[in-house]
């Protein structure tokens, strides 16, 4: 064993780094783009929508163009009063879902019971969203 463990050590010993090699190809152009921005939404801003049994508010956001729809990214956080605690949305908390949908220059969010049954208001509440090109 110790001869195994001898051998093991001069072999490696006897190694050395080798020559660098040739440098790579250049990647592609990066995006540091991000977008952040907070929201409120105001107890009297949500809308009723008693077809759907949900509750929800369209927030317009013109960072939101065909570009980001194409390739990009949005993504929208749940937030306490002091924007310290953030959720990633789609968020269940008991039987309430939010949930968002983002479509060209807006953002709708939304608000429904997992009991199919239509939620009372959702109150003010605070939210984040970034919207990444």
């Amino acid at each position: 064993m110790k001869k195994i463990i001898l051998f093991s050590f001069l072999l490696l010993a006897g190694c050395k780094k080798g020559d660098p090699g040739t440098p790579g190809a250049a990647g592609a152009p990066g995006n540091a783009n991000v977008l952040s921005r907070s929201f409120t939404i105001l107890t009297s801003m949500w809308v009723a929508d008693n077809t759907n049994k949900l509750y929800y508010f369209n927030y317009p956001d013109s960072d939101i163009s065909s570009a980001v729809l194409s390739g990009g990214s949005v993504s929208v956080y749940l937030s306490d009063s002091g924007g310290n605690n953030f959720s990633a949305m789609p968020f269940s908390f008991q039987i309430s879902e939010f949930n968002y949908v983002y479509s060209l220059n807006n953002l709708q969010v939304q608000v429904s019971l997992s009991t199919g049954v239509m939620p009372s208001n959702p109150g003010t509440q605070y939210f984040k969203v970034v919207v990444i090109p």
